[in-house]
């Protein structure tokens, strides 16, 4: 039987599922989508998806993929939904289906322990005596070291980054922790699993890892299951990014200096001036300014050449270290830091955009792709498997060019079932100022203020930028008499814990809360977003992509700015409706929907909600509806 006829017997209108599966409702579009997602399966094909809100995407490419027999990776967005996956969509369906597949979940490394750091810290005293005990007796009972087990320890507390280790940091099979180490373990299930569940930041940073030869977390595969694909193009630009900032530099010399001891301090002390008099040379005012050739002048580059040669010395100093174990890894990651600072410097990628990041505490030098098709084409596409990629917002005929998926390949858009026309409005007001003028954020201040009104709280006031999230909560939240939240003030998961655990809460929140949250029911019944979501054209990596697009003849605005930004804005508008019997309002508080031409274009592409102009008809769909 093929795999087409096994997915219509489990998952066809008088299938297994239909009839056994809690409070199933048939699902217009899933069963297309799961076909594809067998054809792409069977013929070691090609499927590019985008399947709306509701459809039902992810028991749509579960049943096939678990009837295949093939050894399969999926890889999501976010670790949540990598969660979801394997703790409860997994093990119903499986149960249902009488299977007991073997499934490995797999998070990046510094989400698991390193025993070797937390020895080492123990050793040092860095732990308080009954942390360390409660840390030790949880690693002994545990089989994973995942942090999320660690109930304990606050989310954010920042000692986990001691107890972690990077690729940079990792000994391999010289460090006296290997057969006992989370990560070996973690890679010999998921090499004996016939199901890996990944995230798309795992995925590229593993893909990366392969092309220097030290090794890799996830194992070969069959097939691959992009879920949340819109965001597949950004992970691979990040992860193919070469990057080298002072905070990691001085991350390496803390350790260098630990393993060389006091005799080698004028080494240590002359790597850290030469360090800071390169980084000093290259700051500029402003978040991320192009590393052009005025800045690159002769001095520069001459104390990035000193930096090296001291890095070398280094690499040399460690030959003679007692802790050979220690000093290898070290020695490697000195000559790391040397070979991305030459490249970065001498610019020497062709294709690649070279510019400085402001952090936090330092600054950053990159290295960043302008397009990753070619990339892509080279590490991941290139072998004979079975490729499918899926988004509620994806674009299938724009999203292969991006991505440079080539020879056949099965395009398939399907539209949300939900009943955007009867449950939902899409209000934009009559007179807004320009998203950039100084009225601009009191403007959206009173307009969100009235919509909260209306809707008794339960909203989503979603920002394109931290400034105008600050300007607007500055402004709306004293006055409100509904409990608020605004992002920053705790992890996300609590944040929504919080939200989900009080009626009428107010949400204040930038684009990391515009996906991947799900809030179905009458808890949220506004989702509202200040300005339309064009991504900065003064960011060194979009200017160089745009660039590039007017070099090729291409518009650059009409051909990736709108496109970004309409699948942006449908991926924050998205959050509303998450279920059939949801109903709710959209707003986007910027008039450039209706002054500027393209404006329609915007508006075709979003759901089929009724647009209105006027507070009091949102008023009266609140009544009726809400």
């Amino acid at each position: 039987m093929s795999l087409e006829s096994r997915t219509v017997r489990l998952l066809g209108p008088a299938g297994v599922i239909a009839r056994d599966w809690p409070d199933w409702e048939p699902r217009e579009g899933q069963l297309d989508m799961a076909l594809a997602v067998a054809r792409a399966l069977e013929a070691k094909g090609r499927a590019v998806i985008e399947a709306g809100t509701g459809t039902g995407k992810t028991l749509a490419y579960l049943v096939p993929a678990l009837s295949a027999g093939l050894k399969l990776i999926i890889s999501t967005a976010t670790k949540n939904l990598q969660e979801q996956i394997v703790f409860k969509d997994l093990p119903q369906l499986a149960k249902l289906l009488g299977l007991k597949p073997e499934v490995c979940l797999v998070k990046g490394r510094l989400n698991y322990l390193c025993r070797r750091r937390f020895k080492k810290a123990v050793q040092e005293g860095f732990l308080e005596p009954h942390l360390a005990a409660k840390l030790a007796a949880w690693a002994e009972a545990s089989q994973s070291g995942d942090r999320a087990e660690v109930d304990f320890l606050a989310e954010e507390d920042p000692l986990w980054a001691r107890l972690t280790s990077s690729s940079e940091q990792c000994l391999g099979s010289g460090c006296d922790q290997f057969n006992r180490c989370f990560i070996t373990w973690l890679r010999r299930r998921a090499a004996a699993a016939g199901l890996v569940v990944a995230n798309h930041h795992l995925f590229m940073a593993d893909l990366a890892l392969k092309q220097t030869g030290f090794g890799q977390v996830l194992p070969e595969s069959e097939a691959v299951i992009f879920d949340e694909a819109h965001e597949l193009e950004e992970a691979a630009s990040s992860h193919f990014t070469v990057t080298v900032s002072d905070q990691r530099l001085r991350g390496f010399l803390l350790e260098l200096a630990e393993v060389l001891g006091p005799g080698r301090a004028a080494l240590i002390e002359e790597l850290t001036g030469a360090g800071q008099r390169l980084f000093a040379a290259l700051s500029r005012p402003g978040e991320r300014w192009v590393l052009e050739d005025d800045l690159l002048n002769d001095e520069v580059l001459g104390q990035g050449q000193r930096l090296g040669e001291l890095l070398a010395a280094a690499g040399s100093a460690l030959d003679q270290a007692q802790d050979q174990d220690e000093a290898l890894g070290l020695s490697r990651r000195a000559q790391g830091l040397a070979d991305e600072l030459a490249l970065i410097l001498g610019r020497l990628e062709p294709d690649y955009v070279y510019y400085a990041e402001r952090l936090r505490r330092g600054l950053s030098l990159k290295a960043a792709p302008v397009e990753v098709a070619g990339l892509l084409g080279r590490t991941l596409l290139n072998r004979p498997r079975a490729f499918v990629f899926t988004s509620a917002t994806l674009e299938p005929e724009r999203f292969c060019r991006r991505l440079g998926l080539g020879g056949p390949v099965e395009e398939l858009v399907l539209a949300s079932p939900y009943d955007f026309a009867g449950s939902s409005l899409l209000y934009v007001p009559r007179s807004m100022p320009l998203p950039n003028g100084p009225d601009f954020a009191a403007a959206c201040a009173g307009e969100m203020g009235r919509l909260v009104e209306i809707t008794r709280g339960r909203a989503f006031l979603l920002f394109t930028s931290f400034r105008n999230l600050e300007a607007v909560h500055r402004l709306l939240a004293p006055g409100l008499d509904k409990p608020w939240l605004k992002q920053g003030q705790a992890p996300k998961v609590k944040l929504m814990e919080d939200f989900l655990g009080q009626e009428g809460t107010v949400l204040f929140a930038t684009q990391s809360f515009w996906q991947g949250v799900d809030v179905p029911g009458p808890r949220l019944s506004l989702v509202a977003i200040d300005k339309l979501p064009f991504a900065p054209p003064d960011d060194p990596l979009i200017a160089a992509r745009l660039e590039r697009m007017r070099h090729l003849g291409q518009d650059p605005f009409l051909e990736y700015q709108l496109p970004e930004a309409i699948l942006s804005l449908r991926q924050g508008l998205g959050r509303l409706l998450r279920s059939s019997s949801d109903a709710g309002v959209l707003a986007v508080l910027d008039g450039r929907l209706f002054s500027k031409g393209y404006g329609q274009r915007i508006l075709a592409a979003l759901p089929p909600s009724p647009v209105v102009r006027d507070l009091d008809q949102v008023a009266r769909f609140a009544r009726e509806r809400l």
